[in-house]
């Protein structure tokens, strides 16, 4: 059996952006039917940033699984470069253990702001 993975990306992400939800549902690729996670023992999103840098996290179900979405959250330091990067699911059942199709999405560069920076009049 092997997997893919539908992650209803936001349409725009910048560097630095923080709780944002990552999610993707869980596909088997032989007839698109929803993969049931509630017996999931281990739930990772691999993110690969646009210089090559890998970050493994662990993901969390979004619901009870049955649903097969799995998700995670963006931290402080995830979202750290801009440009292309990909997003895979690693997942362990207890059929055994699988990677998703990868995805792509962009994280674009933010203007620059200092803490102290008052707005300017209107």
């Amino acid at each position: 059996m092997s997997h893919s993975a539908r992650p209803p990306l936001p349409i725009v992400l910048h560097v630095n952006d923080v709780q944002t939800v990552l999610e993707a549902t869980i596909h088997r690729r032989e007839d698109n039917s929803i993969v049931n996670l509630a017996g999931a023992t281990v739930l990772r999103m691999i993110l690969r940033d646009a210089d090559g840098v890998q970050k493994i996290r662990t993901a969390v179900l979004s619901t009870d699984g049955t649903d097969g979405k799995v998700r995670y959250t963006t931290a402080d330091g995830d979202l750290d470069t801009p440009g292309w990067w990909e997003l895979q699911c690693f997942l362990e059942l207890s059929g055994g253990k699988w990677h998703s199709s990868i995805f792509r999405f962009e994280v674009q560069s933010n203007l620059a702001i200092s803490p102290s920076t008052s707005p300017s009049p209107s």
